[in-house]
């Protein structure tokens, strides 16, 4: 499964859209479908890791959005991601 979803970068560039690919149990990011040769930018699997959705919040700022965070236990990093327009495919 693959397709474009919006990733809280920073407060500084806010959601940016990245391209994501789950294969494998691995959720995978990159800056576009066209890097995705280049190697991702960033990845967590998905059997270790907290899922939780709805209004987040947890500072981002956008409580009211819907969101997905995906924190694995170590290392841990945030995957904090908005649906685009586009669907999966």
């Amino acid at each position: 499964m693959e397709g474009a979803l919006l990733k809280w970068t920073n407060y500084l560039s806010g959601w940016q859209p990245r391209y994501f690919v789950l294969e494998g149990g691995i959720l995978s990011y990159y800056d576009s479908q066209d890097d995705v040769a280049k190697g991702s930018k960033g990845s967590i699997k998905m059997a270790v890791c907290e899922i939780k959705g709805g209004g987040c919040g947890g500072g981002w700022g956008h409580e009211t959005l819907d969101t997905l965070r995906a924190t694995a236990p170590s290392p841990s990093f945030p995957l904090p991601v908005l649906p685009t327009a586009g669907q999966f495919s």
